[in-house]
């Protein structure tokens, strides 16, 4: 075939293409045209044949190859054919396709500079100048996205509304310059914050969409253009919901292989959060995470687009995040756009956005984790993105409003007055904008955020009040029924009681109960705020009654599909409402209730995990239907706030759960739990046990910010209350000072710090007994040391208390005997409810020895193997594994099989994930001992457990109401004594080991007698600080919990 055969046969097979979208066609006709141009002398024609050919078929397929071809082509047309409109016209296209692939700001320059060549060359009276404006429009439109220039896209406005008023009709150039135009009227809009203009750039969208025939390749992506600006312009849920219908028709045009299919679907991702942002349905949220996935995963590596797809994930995954707490989501966000900035060049402006949507994911881990150093990083992105923007570019204020939370936060964490004082300065500044202005509402709240934290840390009245103003405007920038409103709310509420507006404040969270959009966590926030309103208003039983409602809800936050991280994070937002609510009782002398409150308001991770051993078991066994309408309903009310994102690449749409509003699920599940109730054997269910215990007195301590005292439980005997002269800043001050003072002992490398932190360490236990342990005990009648028939106490701390060694309370120094050890026997219980557990311990008991002298990783641990041939003297026939044989898999099995179990470890604390601390073992660095492992045994028969470890009482400050550490975790498992440690222990631990069994075996006569070990422990420790009282972190550590 000749050269001039194949153009014409590549003409032919480019109309068929035209006529049919068949790619094959597209492919020979472009392939025919390169065999055309190695002639000797090609036709200026099929060269530029050539070039289009090329273009196209580069956006059908997206190999850049193609496009590099492509323009070399087009240049090579200009060059034979300089002033050509049209060829002009074919290179500015070009290269300004080149430019979105190559980020490079020279092509784009070429690109602007030959589109206007092509505008000047084009006769004023010819057609195609409306085309060529148009795409002059777009080029600078493109211009303006690179370098932020207002004078540039107002140019680009002027020009495409130049090539429109040349349109005489319908047809396919009319969908292209309306699209030109209307693209450019957003941005001029956005820019300036232009709501009359967002108006009119969304009619122009239309007006582009009924241009185009329904039969034409392109309507699915002006459909979705459409769908996207009208989504996020509506003013009201109609608008938005009918810009998702619109972009999911879109989608559903789009065929599964081609290019725009990550376009359409990106589309339908902002559409989707859009319609959250209005309803707070997290269903959507998801399907749009979902979404935003796929496109990024169809979209190639040098794509213009990447970067902004990669932010629309993350922006996703990081709201998601925020109403889920799944430590996962934020993480996988502060990936997504930790990429989209990798890939983006400062010179971009969308370097600015990309540094502050990746300051606002950074910063939600931080909140998430309490990593300090996501805190200074947020900070750091935020002044970064400061630094490039000149002082009046109007983005500036945008990215100000962001930098409030990182500073407010990194000050916090640091207590930097200068930090708080830029971030209150800054606040004032970006909130003071009128009332209209789309910025007023989040600005107004990061300003009252900003003065209300540093509020907590000065007390400054006038900051308080300051707060409340910018949060009640916040607030009422919010419309009634927004999913922003609850939160909105909450925020104006707290600020309202800093500043003691009580009425105010009492109005404001009762209207937050019921706001439509509130979730869980919110519902149980307000009530708790509006019960310490009445509080500090001296009306305690409106108090009761409100912290009854929080309590109320509680039971709603057990989360199936929730990793267990992830549910403890959410539960954790609950700490501390038991110590008020428990104080609002007292204040309403109604003591019994004062116990039940604060049973049901803690340890919700315990009463999960016995209430399935227990309740759900019963309830399974007697009324299988009532079961699984508990288990449906449980499951629907989980889907509201945390569906599953799922994978559209893998055909895996998330499916949306039926629109049932959370009151409708709410009051269903209240009108099931009662229905179970009417059950004899279930009348019960889901209850904590009455305050009647076996086995006392029980001691429940509990302190708030005003007030601290004891709820003491005899059996048989109505419950007593102490008031007690603490707070809970002052509880967990000392909590502090203990555990760093014990630190620091073990750590002092002279006699004087290392005497320093002892005697501060005594200090603490001087302190809990002049304030907490003596007023108890003088009022138990125990006001005399004992010395043979110890009486027994059981301390049940709750909320700031749960940290602090009661035990250890006392002047030890003084050789007086005031201290708690010198008068009772101390041990700890979590619950009631456990405390109350029925044992069904072996006729025989068998001991499980696990010892670790040598860990890969480790210190060694030398007196673990004495520790253990000790052991195994006293109980002959013990089960041992030592070192290499301590694997997990082995412990795991061998734990069931043996009623006692001792294990002399390193123990690793996990402030993060305290579900993830765990005993090292010989396997610990791929197969850990986990307290969620440990948690989820079910030992019936399980009777000691002997922790020789450091600090496996160690939890996150957030969880200390729920026990989640390694002692709480054997003790949940079933074991009816545990002994754990509050701090690090040295090298007594074998000594106190020794001196429990021997006591406990009579040296090795007898059978392990398991009732008497927390006298065993209480004689061993007693033993130690005979021989070391200046030294309390060698005996303070030990404690024992159980019956």
């Amino acid at each position: 075939m000749s050269h001039a055969d194949s153009a014409r046969r590549a003409v032919d097979l480019y109309r068929r293409y035209l006529a049919t979208n068949e790619l094959a066609a597209l492919r020979e006709s472009v392939e025919l045209l390169r065999r055309a141009v190695r002639a000797p002398e090609p036709k200026l024609s099929w060269v530029a044949n050539l070039g289009a050919g090329l273009i196209l078929l580069f956006e059908r397929v997206d190999d850049l190859d193609l496009l590099f071809e492509g323009v070399a082509a087009c240049r090579q047309v200009v060059a034979l054919a300089p002033g050509d409109p049209t060829y002009l016209s074919n290179l500015a296209a070009a290269l300004e396709m080149m430019y979105w692939h190559t980020s490079d700001s020279e092509v784009l320059d070429d690109a602007v500079r030959v589109a206007r060549e092509a505008v000047a060359a084009t006769p004023d009276h010819d057609r195609s100048r409306m085309m060529r404006l148009s795409n002059l429009s777009n080029s600078l439109r493109t211009q303006y996205v690179r370098t932020g220039d207002e004078a540039t896209i107002r140019e680009a406005v002027d020009v495409g509304e130049r090539a429109v008023s040349m349109l005489d009709g319908p047809g396919d150039d009319a969908s292209r310059l309306l699209s030109n135009l209307a693209n450019a009227t957003w941005d001029l809009a956005t820019h300036n914050s232009d709501v009359e203009m967002l108006a009119a750039a969304v009619s122009t969208f239309q007006k582009a969409l009924d241009a185009t025939p329904e039969s034409h390749p392109n309507r699915p992506d002006v459909m979705s253009n459409l769908a996207l600006r009208r989504a996020a312009a509506a003013v009201d849920l109609a608008g938005v919901e009918a810009g998702v219908a619109l972009a999911r028709q879109a989608l559903e045009w789009t065929d599964e292989q081609t290019p725009d299919r990550a376009h359409n679907e990106a589309c339908l991702a902002s559409t989707l959060r859009s319609h959250f942002n209005f309803t707070g349905e997290v269903s959507s949220l998801a399907e749009a995470a979902g979404l935003a996935r796929s496109a990024m995963l169809r979209t190639r590596n040098d794509h213009k687009n990447l970067a902004n797809r990669l932010v629309e994930y993350g922006t996703a995954l990081r709201v998601l995040h925020e109403r889920t707490h799944e430590l996962a989501l934020a993480e996988q966000a502060v990936e997504a756009i930790d990429m989209a900035l990798t890939i983006t060049s400062v010179e971009e402006p969308a370097h600015v956005d990309h540094l502050v949507n990746t300051a606002n994911a950074v910063l939600a881990l931080y909140e998430r984790t309490d990593d300090v150093e996501h805190a200074r990083r947020a900070v750091e992105l935020c002044r970064q993105a400061v630094g490039e923007l000149d002082a009046d570019h109007p983005k500036l204020r945008w990215v100000l409003t962001h930098a409030i939370a990182p500073m407010v936060a990194l000050a916090s964490e640091t207590n930097d007055e200068a930090l708080f004082a830029e971030a209150v300065a800054v606040g004032r500044r970006v909130a003071a904008v009128p009332d209209d202005d789309p910025e007023a509402s989040s600005a107004s709240s990061n300003a009252a955020h900003a003065l209300r934290r540093r509020y907590a840390h000065t007390d400054d009245q006038d900051d308080a009040r300051e707060a409340a103003m910018y949060a009640r405007r916040a607030a009422n920038l919010i419309p009634p029924g927004s999913p922003h409103r609850p939160s909105a709310l909450i925020n104006l509420g707290a600020a309202q009681l800093d500043a003691d507006l009580l009425d105010d404040a009492r109005a404001t969270f009762t209207e937050a109960t019921t706001a439509p959009a509130a979730t869980l966590l919110n519902r149980i926030h307000a009530w708790w705020r509006l019960g310490r309103i009445e509080s500090k208003a001296d009306r305690p039983n409106a108090a009761v009654a409100a912290f009854e409602e929080a309590i109320a809800l509680l039971p709603q936050l057990s989360r199936r599909r929730l990793a267990r991280g992830d549910h403890e994070f959410s539960v954790g937002q609950t700490t501390g409402l038991a110590a008020e609510a428990a104080a609002a009782a007292v204040r309403a002398d109604r003591f019994d209730h004062a116990v039940k409150l604060s049973e049901q308001a803690r340890a919700l991770l315990i009463a999960e995990t016995l209430d399935a051993r227990s309740d759900l078991r019963t309830l399974r066994e007697h009324h299988p239907d009532l079961h699984r309408e508990y288990q449906r309903l449980r499951d629907a009310l989980d889907a509201v706030d945390h569906p599953v994102i799922g994978d559209p690449v893998a055909g895996d749409y998330v499916a949306a759960p039926p629109s049932v509003r959370r009151e409708e699920l709410v009051t269903r599940w209240r009108d099931l739990v009662e229905h179970i109730r009417s059950n004899t054997e279930l009348r019960t269910f889901l209850l904590p046990p009455e305050s009647q215990v076996g086995k006392g007195p029980v001691v429940i301590t509990y302190a708030t910010r005003s007030e601290g005292g004891a709820l003491v439980l005899h059996p048989g005997r109505p419950v007593d209350h102490i008031p007690l002269n603490i707070t809970d800043i002052a509880a967990a001050e000392q909590s502090d000072r203990f555990e760093e003072r014990c630190l620091a002992a073990a750590r002092a490398t002279s006699y004087a710090d290392r005497k320093a932190a002892l005697d501060d360490m005594h200090g603490v236990l001087r302190w809990l007994w002049d304030n907490v342990t003596q007023p108890v005990l003088d009022h138990l009648g125990l006001s005399q040391p004992s010395d043979k028939h110890w009486p027994r106490v059981w301390w049940c701390p709750i909320s700031a208390m749960s940290s602090l060694p009661l035990h250890a309370a006392g002047y030890h120094e003084d050789g007086l005997r005031r201290t708690v050890m010198d008068r009772v026997v101390s041990s700890y219980t979590t619950t009631l409810r456990t405390h109350a557990r029925t044992p069904s311990p072996w006729a025989e008991d068998r001991a499980l020895i696990v010892a670790m002298p040598t860990t890969p990783g480790k210190e060694p641990l030398r007196s673990a193997t004495a520790e253990a041939d000790t052991i195994v003297r006293l109980i002959p026939g013990a089960t041992h594994l030592i070192d290499k044989t301590a694997t997990h898999n082995a412990v795991v099995d061998a734990i069931p099989r043996h009623s006692i179990v001792h294990i002399a470890s390193h123990a690793v604390g996990d402030p993060r994930d305290p579900s993830a601390s765990h005993l090292v073992l010989y396997d610990h660095a791929t197969a850990p001992l986990t307290v969620a492992e440990i948690s989820d045994l079910d030992l019936p028969h399980a009777d000691l457990a002997f922790l020789s470890a450091c600090n496996t009482t160690d939890t996150a400050p957030r969880l200390i109401d729920e026990a989640v550490h390694i002692t709480g975790s054997f003790h949940l498992a079933g074991y009816r004594h545990v002994i754990g440690t509050l701090t690090p222990v040295n090298a007594t631990a074998g000594r106190v080991a020794a001196a429990v069994y021997g006591q406990l075996t009579q040296d090795g006569a007898t059978a392990p007698a398991t009732a008497d070990t927390a006298l065993a422990l209480h004689n061993a420790v007693r033993s130690v600080r005979e021989d070391h009282v200046d030294a309390p972190h060698t005996w303070a550590a030990w404690i024992h919990v159980g019956i």
